[in-house]
């Protein structure tokens, strides 16, 4: 992952720990290249910004992964719903075409019946 063109520094932040940011992070000096002299540090604030960024990137990815691998093949494969309660198969989808398929308009509603106890009845 550091190999990435443009985005293979957030990996290499991700990787540092509480005391290197807060002792100096090795390779930010300031004499020789970087190897010597003052280390650059990050500050209490920075490192809760950095740790939130990190939390906000878990987060975003697995709700990225569960879209794709539940939300979105549901969504693909699900029968047209109508108005009139009645559904067909996916073949008949006349109105929804291209992306209005992935979307909630899509997917039928399940109509229970009143004295339908069992939810599987409803399938």
């Amino acid at each position: 992952p550091d190999s990435i063109p443009g985005i293979g520094w957030i990996f290499w932040v991700m990787g540092l720990t509480y005391e290197t940011m807060l002792r100096g992070v090795p390779g930010t000096g300031t004499r020789e290249g970087g190897l010597s002299g003052a280390l650059l540090k990050v500050n209490l604030d920075g490192i809760v910004l950095l740790r939130f960024h990190h939390l906000c990137l878990r987060v975003c990815s697995l709700a990225c992964f569960l879209y794709l691998a539940v939300v979105l093949p549901v969504f693909a494969t699900a029968p047209c719903a109508y108005p009139d309660g009645d559904h067909v198969g996916t073949d008949a989808c006349v109105n929804n075409k291209g992306y209005e398929r992935l979307t909630l308009d899509n997917i039928r509603v399940l109509q229970f019946e009143e004295d339908s106890e069992n939810f599987l009845e409803v399938l």
